[in-house]
């Protein structure tokens, strides 16, 4: 536990860590402009980090460095900036390893159905009970034909 910023409550016995005075020793009206999880990970930090690891990792709450390998744009391409914020890290092995949902399919628009395979899609329906996905084919076919004429 760290002691540096704990403070006596007064007119108690007991103590607080004091967030406000750790992040405005790094940069002065810091505190007020962290967003509220911000906070709560800086007095987080403030009790339990390492003393000699507490101004780095405060330096990188408040955004003056950051801790860790430095990131290269080239490193991650057109939208890599969208991936890293969405939780896609190129340091995730997981991530490498991931295929995404619509890996080796063909995207876009697709040919319409035949009234064959309408039949047949309505008929493997009725045959094993499935009443909820034929209303909801019987639907996606009455909004597809529909659509030609609004349109």
């Amino acid at each position: 536990m760290n002691t540096a910023f704990r403070k006596p409550l007064p007119g108690t016995q007991l103590d607080y860590f004091d967030t406000r005075t750790a992040i405005e020793a790094i940069r002065p009206n810091a505190y007020d402009a962290l967003p509220y999880v911000s906070r709560v990970l800086a007095e987080q930090l403030v009790r339990r980090c390492e003393p000699a690891l507490l101004n780095d990792a405060l330096m990188e709450i408040v955004g003056l460095q950051r801790v860790g390998p430095p990131l290269k744009r080239s490193t991650y391409g057109r939208y890599g900036y969208r991936r890293c914020v969405m939780g896609l890290s190129e340091f995730d092995p997981a991530a490498r390893e991931r295929v995404s949902w619509n890996g080796g399919r063909k995207v876009g628009a697709k040919r319409a159905l035949k009234p064959r395979q309408i039949w047949a899609i309505h008929f493997f329906l009725d045959q094993h009970g499935r009443i909820r996905d034929r209303a909801l084919f019987d639907l996606a076919i009455a909004i597809a034909s529909f659509a030609d004429a609004i349109w």
